[in-house]
């Protein structure tokens, strides 16, 4: 047997590791690969943000599914510093050992714990990347030291690394910046779901976070936590300084939306919503109207109007719409849980769109067009369920025409 053996701290795991770990199982034909989160690095007295058990979690959701590839604890419930010689005695009697190594740990093995019996245990594995060019020549006399002189067993594999950091990833995390395919689902989703990585957060947003928790589903939930990352970011473009008020707005947008048709009638009635024709033809308009009256009994004063209109206004839109309402608006529709494919092409053609912006008014027709796409897909999608279209999408898309129209003539 040929057993693979890649250790990191995985803070977290990444598409650069995954694709790491599945060239080394290709490249080396191993029959099985441990992926090995580290408990504590020898170099190391903490690992940022995130802990033992969470990192151990994201690898095993990042590999979940892939037959020849385990992720061990071994390092974790061992506890304390994590030596590598350690992991090879454990499981040498398993097969076979080859440790991968990426360029900068392959210059430094010889500093290691033990080298010299890591090299009797263990074939080592350098992966380089197309970004190791520039110490090519160094990486070669080093590994001509390591065979000639310390007896190692050199391999050489070459892929086409994606160039990432985890400190990275956990610095646009903190900021609330999008994250695309640098995360798989599963593992981004751990990472909001439990709070990671986000220091700093204002004590406010952090509350309201909370106890938001316990008013939905998980799955509503993540789309909750994404609408406040979309909003994070496109507050950043159009209005910096109203930031921190649509992130509440979104952690807000959805608080009734899983409450039954008998609990939305209720809190109509306590709050004077009167029941119209549509909301009794569409019961699921009910939580945009309910959620902002309890949004504002739930949070007071600081449910002012702009963050109450936001929230209310975020499902169908409205004849005058403000900026807060057509960014909480389209964070809703674009955030990146969705996987409609009406979703996924507007995330698409709005980003497009804004890359190709050169100013400020630039940015606000790309938002303009963005949304006005929305409402034409909403409209065409109820016409062919053959539902009734709202006059306020209908008067909403309208309004935004005639906004665009002042800006493109």
């Amino acid at each position: 047997m040929k057993i693979g053996v890649y250790g990191g701290t995985f803070s977290p795991i990444h598409a650069g590791h995954i694709k790491a770990a599945k060239s080394f199982l290709t490249e080396m034909a191993l029959d099985k690969l441990y992926v090995i989160p580290t408990c504590l690095p020898p170099h190391k007295d903490e690992i940022e943000g995130a802990d033992a058990e969470d990192r151990l979690e994201m690898c095993r959701l990042a590999f979940e599914g892939e037959e020849k590839i385990s992720v061990s604890d071994i390092e974790i419930a061992r506890k304390g510093k994590s030596y590598t010689v350690d992991t090879l005695r454990a499981l040498r009697d398993e097969g076979e050992l080859y440790l991968l190594c990426g360029s900068d740990m392959f210059l430094t093995l010889e500093s290691w714990r033990e080298a010299d019996e890591i090299f009797k245990l263990a074939g080592i594995v350098l992966g380089r990347r197309e970004s190791d060019t520039a110490m090519g020549e160094e990486l070669k006399k080093h590994k001509a030291h390591l065979v000639n002189d310390c007896g190692a067993r050199v391999f050489e594999i070459e892929f086409d690394a994606i160039e990432l950091s985890s400190s990275e990833i956990r610095e646009r995390i903190r900021l609330l910046r999008p994250i695309k395919d640098e995360l798989s689902p599963s593992v981004r989703d751990y990472i909001y779901e439990n709070g990671l990585y986000r220091d700093g957060d204002m004590p406010l947003l952090s509350n309201v976070r909370e106890r938001v928790r316990t008013m939905m589903g998980k799955r509503r939930f993540l789309h909750t936590l994404g609408v406040e990352r979309e909003i994070n970011f496109l507050a950043g473009i159009y209005c910096p300084e109203k930031r921190e008020k649509l992130r509440f707005a979104a952690l807000l947008h959805d608080i009734t939306k899983e409450y039954d048709t008998a609990r939305q009638l209720e809190l109509c009635g306590t709050y004077g919503i009167e029941v119209d024709e549509r909301l009794r033809i569409s019961p699921k308009l009910f939580h945009a109207q309910t959620g902002a009256y309890f949004a504002k009994t739930l949070f007071g004063d600081a449910v002012d109007k702009e963050v109450f209109g936001a929230v209310r206004y975020h499902t169908l839109g409205r004849a005058g719409m403000n900026l807060s309402e057509m960014l909480l608006y389209l964070a809703d529709y674009i955030d990146d849980t969705r996987r409609f494919d009406d979703c996924v092409e507007l995330r698409k053609y709005f980003y497009d769109g804004l890359s190709k912006a050169k100013d400020q008014k630039d940015r606000y027709v790309c938002l303009l067009k963005t949304l006005i796409l929305s409402f034409d897909m909403t409209v065409s999608s109820l016409e062919n369920e053959g539902a009734p279209v709202d006059t306020d999408t209908l008067e909403a898309r309208e309004y935004i025409r005639k906004e665009l129209e002042k800006y493109t003539g």
